[in-house]
């Protein structure tokens, strides 16, 4: 419950996905024992790109990353809009170990991260094999996931707001407020 009410609290304070999502992994990982989490996020192209990690060796060479609808259990889950709880991954051929970067040991899940009947994004995490993942928790996850959505629609609509208050809506260019900003914070940092 402190985990989905960080999550509630940071949607609401923050309009910056990228914080919102860290937050989550960061404190998704040691309170649920996890040995890695991953948030991806649906891109306007349909891949799933990686944009928060946790309990990676190196995060920088699985941020950015990206995942089609139906490549790997990831993928799958994401086309199906259901949840893929695998209890051992050494026996998963569809196992992808986050482009080589983890162990092929222990247990993996992945929760689609749901809004309006879309999977908007995913929350791939693992366990390892000491400590597996039980079923019952993916009721849990997917609660999880719910908040997500919200977090991350919540920081969608801010940022579009945010450009149509800077950008004519027909041609796309800057207006007069995004001028009169830019205006003031040129002269306050010369």
């Amino acid at each position: 419950r402190n985990v989905l009410f960080d999550v509630l609290r940071e949607s609401a304070a923050s309009q910056n996905l990228e914080s919102v999502l860290d937050t989550l992994a960061q404190r998704l990982g040691p309170v649920l024992r996890f040995r890695e989490v991953a948030v991806l996020i649906k891109r306007a192209d349909g891949e799933l790109v990686l944009q928060a990690a946790w309990g990676f060796a190196d995060p920088a060479k699985v941020l950015g990353k990206t995942v089609r609808y139906g490549e790997g259990l990831t993928g799958g889950a994401a086309a199906s809009g259901k949840t893929v709880h695998v209890t051992d991954v050494a026996s998963s051929p569809d196992y992808l170990a986050f482009w080589g970067e983890v162990a092929r040991t222990g247990s993996f899940i992945a929760v689609p991260i749901r809004a309006g009947g879309e999977t908007i994004g995913m929350l791939a995490l693992t366990r390892p094999p000491s400590d597996p993942l039980k079923a019952a928790e993916s009721r849990y996850l997917a609660a999880v996931a719910d908040q997500v959505a919200l977090a991350i629609k919540n920081a969608q609509l801010f940022a579009k707001l945010e450009e149509l208050s800077t950008k004519d809506e027909l041609t796309g260019l800057p207006n007069r407020r995004y001028l009169n900003e830019r205006l003031e914070r040129d002269i306050t940092e010369s």
